[in-house]
């Protein structure tokens, strides 16, 4: 489209006599705006002779102006547009995506994993301690648990066990003898005031005493030894008044390996 450029077409009838130009109409770039008055002219002309038209005047007019500020009105849509649709996908996708996803993952994997680990390894690598029994040696005592307060009976048999303990060596001997034999071991613990009683008998000529310290007869703190026929019941008793609490070791004993096997003992501590 021309822009800006407004002509101007007068119209001559030459139907045999000559006649004042008249104003046809107005042309901008390839349209023609007819006046009322020209179409009439062009209608009587068009019966009666032939019509000149010429191109009279060219002036810029406020066509123009109104042009342009058609095209400045698509710019500023074209614009408009452009800004909006933009901005908004761009901010409303990017920052919902990434705060969510990021937050939630570091936070749940984290703390799931190290409490659930910890506790378990920790809660089952302690063994419980087996229920008091008569061992062979002083080292496997800490593999059970200790007697208390109460009445208990153990039942079994020394052979097989070895001879590491004897109340005669070094001396001197808490129960007047030697105790050559098998023996075996159990743990015991006295409140402050608490007494044990102990009746043991054994196949063979049994002995039996209590040590302070397992492996050491010189912490002897009381012993018996008084029968020697097989099946008899040796009676100890001990009271604990030192004030505090006492972990102490009844070791139960024969005079030697061929009068030695099984026994049983009774233990009361009240």
């Amino acid at each position: 489209m021309t822009s800006g450029v407004l002509r101007t077409f007068e119209m001559t009838c030459n139907s045999g006599s000559p006649a004042a130009p008249v104003q046809l109409g107005q042309r901008k770039g390839q349209y023609m705006r007819l006046s009322m008055l020209g179409i009439s002219m062009l209608w009587a002309c068009a019966d009666s002779g032939s019509v000149q038209i010429k191109d009279a005047k060219t002036s810029d007019t406020e066509d123009t102006d109104a042009d342009s500020t058609e095209d400045t009105d698509t710019d500023a849509d074209s614009d408009a547009d452009t800004d909006s649709d933009t901005d908004s996908d761009t901010d409303s996708d990017t920052d919902s995506d990434t705060d969510t996803d990021t937050d939630a993952d570091t936070d749940t994997d984290t703390d799931a994993d190290t409490d659930t680990d910890t506790d378990s390894d920790t809660d089952t690598d302690t063994d419980p301690l087996l229920p008091p029994d008569v061992v062979d040696t002083c080292g496997e005592l800490a593999q059970y648990d200790v007697l208390t307060n109460g009445v208990h009976q153990i039942v079994g048999d020394l052979g097989g066990f070895a001879n590491d303990l004897n109340p005669n060596q070094p001396g001197p001997s808490c129960t007047q003898w030697q105790a050559a034999g098998s023996d075996g071991v159990v743990g015991m613990q006295l409140q402050d005031g608490e007494t044990v009683d102990i009746s043991y008998a054994n196949d063979g000529d049994g002995s039996v005493y209590i040590n302070a310290v397992c492996d050491d007869t010189t912490t002897c703190v009381a012993g018996r030894d008084w029968t020697y026929q097989p099946g008899n019941s040796e009676n100890l008793a001990y009271q604990n008044t030192s004030g505090g609490v006492e972990d102490l070791t009844l070791v139960l004993d024969c005079w030697d390996n061929w009068m030695c096997g099984g026994f049983t003992v009774d233990i009361s501590i009240y």
